[in-house]
This record gives structure tokens, sequence and C-alpha cells, in this order.
């Protein structure tokens, strides 16, 4: 049994195995940070209150946005993807992405330190911005020495280190908000821990960080940079319709509809971790093959897409029918106006789950800047149905201006990436829709007998695992497979 289970999360076998390895890794590296800061972030919104919350949430939504404007231009993505199809080339890359991601980071935490307190509508916030400017840089570190474990498929590293970093996290924030409860107590303690977290990193990656300056290569700046423009524009547009709801809100509303909304968003990012997860696991396979064998890279696409919906279908009918119940258990009676926008933005996890698989397939080959205008029309369609709808609904109007701009944007997304690559993904979700359906009359009815909420969860997680058993859900018969030690990720379901 033990040596059954190390063979699986600990060596690379084959394709499908280290996939699924993988997953694990960043599953538990993932999920359970995520748990970890979500605990954290619950305590503080309701220890600080929605006004206190919502400058924070500002503050770090600023921070959040400069970063994937200026310095998060796609040089990680890019690396682990050279470094799966040129492993000759590794220390040379490492080198010199490093030197252009560590020039962007030190530009944008400048710019966010200095020039954004200019551009701030809420004056609390401004005095966070310089604190945050420094996670900005710690995390950029640390998440370039994550890409450098991703892609020689080494995820359990990560997760120890993203581990430690995020308990280092809550355990600094307890302390800081017990006795300070401010806004700027959080923001320290975020850094604090971000900063061990980076020292660990920086620590274990010594021996390859210090080639630095022995095999930077001036030759693979042009090329790298030429490769990065259509994913940096692509990034940048996403971060539009993922971050400007805040900004836009700060502008049109109240600090109180800001805290409410991040509330809202912040169980939905959590989620988020799912998908990138499955993406990042499969990223050096698709890269490999969209190289090599073109048919095993779109059996690998369509599984890994499958996969990502398995897990979004649910979830976005869980937080829908169960968000009533939900909210005031996490934040409090106070955050009942949080309810309606997190349905909202449930409802946008059957695009946003396969979405980011999507976008790695793309990334692999090489075809980012042929989708910038579909990115383009949802950054812009959120912009404008945000100025119409945040001024009358507020935290609501700012969730039904970012689900319906990515419906659009992502369904034009997905119809193009559909015929390129002559997908057949509905024969393969099928069972998935029927699993969802039963569990959610399951938990309405569950509901209706007023079975208490923690059973009422564990309910709709049961059903929804014995549905896909007794359908035959071909993804729950290759985890049992790759259990017996014969999984044969490619054969096609």
């Amino acid at each position: 049994m033990l040596s059954k289970i190390s063979n699986i999360l600990f060596t690379n076998q084959n394709t499908g195995q280290t996939i699924i390895k993988n997953t694990v890794w960043l599953g538990v590296s993932q999920i359970a940070s995520r748990l970890i800061r979500a605990v954290i972030v619950i305590y503080a919104a309701r220890v600080l209150g929605a006004y206190d919350y919502g400058i924070f949430a500002y503050a770090l939504g600023i921070t959040g946005l400069l970063s994937i404007f200026f310095s998060d231009i796609g040089v990680n993505r890019i690396l682990i993807k050279q470094i799966s199809c040129s492993p000759s080339e590794r220390n040379h890359y490492i080198a010199t992405i490093f030197t252009i991601k560590l020039c962007l980071l030190s530009f944008t935490a400048l710019v966010t330190a200095i020039i954004a307190p200019y551009f701030s509508k809420l004056p609390e916030a401004n005095v966070l911005l310089p604190i945050l400017a420094v996670l900005l840089l710690s995390d950029g570190i640390r998440d370039f020495g994550y890409a450098i474990i991703r892609a020689v498929e080494k995820m359990q590293w990560e997760a120890i280190i993203n581990l430690g970093t995020n308990l280092a996290t809550i355990v600094i924030a307890w302390v800081a908000l017990t006795r300070e409860p401010t806004p700027t107590a959080l923001a320290t303690a975020y850094v604090i821990a971000s900063l061990i977290g980076t020292g660990a990193i920086l620590i274990g990656l010594r021996k390859t960080l210090g080639k630095i300056t022995q095999y930077f290569k001036k030759a693979l700046i042009k090329p790298v940079l030429v490769e990065a423009w259509p994913f940096a524009i692509t990034n940048l547009l996403w971060s539009i319709m993922m971050y400007t709801d805040i900004l836009m809100l700060g502008w049109l509303n109240t600090a109180n509809e800001v805290g409410f909304y991040s509330a809202a968003q912040r169980p939905i990012q959590l989620l988020f971790a799912i998908p990138a997860i499955i993406a990042a696991s499969a990223f050096p396979a698709l890269s490999r093959f969209a190289q090599q064998d073109h048919e095993k890279f779109k059996q690998i696409f369509e599984q890994t897409l499958a996969l990502a919906l398995l897990a979004g279908l649910p979830l976005m009918a869980g937080g829908i029918v169960l968000g009533p119940i939900l909210i005031p258990l996490v934040y409090g009676s106070n955050y009942l106006p949080t309810i309606l926008p997190f349905q909202i933005l449930a409802s946008s996890l059957i695009v946003t789950f396969p979405i980011m698989v999507v976008y790695h397939a793309i990334l692999a080959n090489n075809l980012q800047k042929q989708f910038i205008i579909q990115m383009a029309s949802g950054a812009i369609l959120n912009i404008l149905l945000n100025s119409w709808l945040i001024p009358q609904w507020g935290a609501a109007g700012a969730a039904a201006a970012t689900v319906i701009s990515q419906f659009i944007a992502y369904g034009w997304l997905y119809l193009l990436v559909y015929r390129r690559f002559n997908l057949h993904l509905l024969a393969k979700i099928y069972r998935m829709i029927l699993a969802t359906i039963i569990m959610v009359m399951i938990t309405r009815l569950a509901q209706y007998f007023q079975i208490n909420t923690y059973l009422v969860i564990l309910l709709a997680i049961l059903t929804y695992g014995l549905a896909l058993i007794a359908l035959k859900e071909p993804l729950a018969q290759r985890f049992s497979a790759l259990w017996r030690g014969s999984v044969n990720y490619h054969k096609p379901a």
C-alpha cells in the first residue's frame, strides 16, 4: 500500500501518472493554502468590518492589477514551456527570464508605492500601497521559483513551501489583528509571511539561481519578449475583467460595497485554484505534445477540459443553491448583502473553470495573439457594464457585469478553439451534467426538510460522487485504474 502511494506521488512514471501526480500535489498546495488563507480572510472580514475590509481589498486590488499590467507578462509560463520543450537550454532560459522578471517586478513595485496613490479614490488605502509593493515583489520572486519547480514537474516541493508560507500567513495575521485590528496590520502580516516563503524558495534553488550571471544570455531576451507580448496583452485584458470591478466600485460607490463584493469574490477565487491546478499540471505535457504529436495533444486537452468541468459543474450549482445559507454561516449576518453577488459570481464557474485549460492549450501552441480580440471584447464590455450597473446595484451590479462579459468573451473563445482543434467534449460531460442535476434535486429536498447545513453540504458531495459512479463516468474509472497501477491516460474515453 505505502509503496503504491509512494510510486504515484513521488515518481514520474508516464504522462498520465505524472499529470495526476502533479495535480494531487498542486491540489494539496493550492487548495489547502487557499483554505488556510480563507480562514484569515473570514476572520479579518469579521474583525475589521465591511468598511475597513473594503479598504484592504481595494488596495490589494490595485496592487494585483498593477502586477498584471507590468510584471506578469507571461514569462513564467514561457519558462515552463521552454524547459519542457528544450531541456538543454534550461539554465540559459532560467537566468535570462529571471533577469527580465526581476526588472519588471522592481519597476512595478515602484509604480505601486509612488504613483498608484495619486489614482486611488479611497485615501485610507494609500498608506497600504507601499507595504503591498513589497508583497508584490516578494510574491513575484517566489512565483518564479514555482515556475522552475513546475517545469521539471516536481510539484511536491512547491506544495511544501506554499503550505508553509500560508501557515505563516494565518499565524502572523491572527497575531497582528489580535493586537491591532487595522488594514495596515493585516497588510504587514501578509508581507512578513510572504518574505518567509520567498526566503525558503531562494534557499532551495540557490544552486540554480546562483548561476544567473554565468548563464545569462542576452540573445534570448528578444525571443522571450516577442513570445510574451501577446500573452501580456491577453493577461492584461483578463485582469481587467477580474480586478476592475473592485476599483470601479471604489470609484462609483462606497467602501462598504467594496467589502461586500470582495467577501463574495473570495470564495470564488478560492475555487479558481481547482482549474488552475488542473491546467498547470497538464501544461508541460500539452507543450510537449503540441510540438510532437497532435493526436495525443488533443486527447490530453479534451480530458483535461472534462476534468475541469467535473469540478466546475457541481460547484456552480452548489454555490447558487446554497449561497443563502453559506454566506451568513461564513461571514455572519452583517454580510447578508453579499449573498446575491456570490450567487451571480458562482454562475460563472461553468465558463471560468474550463477557460484556464483552454488558455494553457493556446499558449502551448503559440496561438495567444490570435485570440486577443475575444479577450478585448470581454474587458471593454466589463468596463461599460460596470459603469452602468454599479451606481444603481452596487456589488450585485459589479458581479453581473463580470459574469455577462465572461460568458460572451469566453463563449466566443470556446467556439473558436473547438473548431480549430476539432474537439468532441459533449460526449464526455453529459454524465457530469446528469450527476449535477441529481445533486441539486437531493440538495433542495434536504433544504426543504431543514436538514443541518453541514449535513446538506456533505450530502451534496456524496450524491454527486455516487451519481458519477452509478453513471459510469470514465474519469472516475480512470482514477480507479490509476490506483490499480494500470492507468492509460491517452486512451480515449
